[in-house]
């Protein structure tokens, strides 16, 4: 949530950080943005027909977080402070996956169409 918000609050100012005597398990919350579950993609062309890129989006609670992006596996990039990647993508299913610096990993599918 944090993540529209703060889009669209010029004002808004993030919770404080916990303190130091107040930390159970830290939870680092990492969350796609797109594409979300169970999604189908189908590729947009551009006039002269070349397919266009997929920009895949993620989030993470700590801004010092570090994204590893894999897809089936293979790794494909390393984001920070934002985390979006563009991959051109054939028809066909994908396992995405991401891992952050502090070990927490999150997967999806997602089927790409013409």
């Amino acid at each position: 949530m944090d993540y529209y918000y703060k889009k669209k609050n010029p004002f808004y100012k993030p919770l404080p950080k916990f303190r130091k005597d107040c930390l159970g398990e830290i939870k680092n919350s990492l969350k796609f943005l797109y594409p979300s579950e169970k999604t189908t993609i189908f590729l947009p062309k551009d006039f002269n027909g070349k397919k266009n890129e997929t920009i895949l989006k993620a989030t993470h609670s700590n801004n010092d977080a570090t994204l590893f992006w894999y897809i089936n596996k293979k790794f494909i990039a390393t984001t920070n402070e934002i985390h979006e990647v563009a991959v051109s993508l054939e028809e066909g299913n994908y396992v995405i996956s991401i891992t952050d610096n502090f070990g927490k990993e999150i997967q999806q599918n997602l089927i790409v169409k013409d």
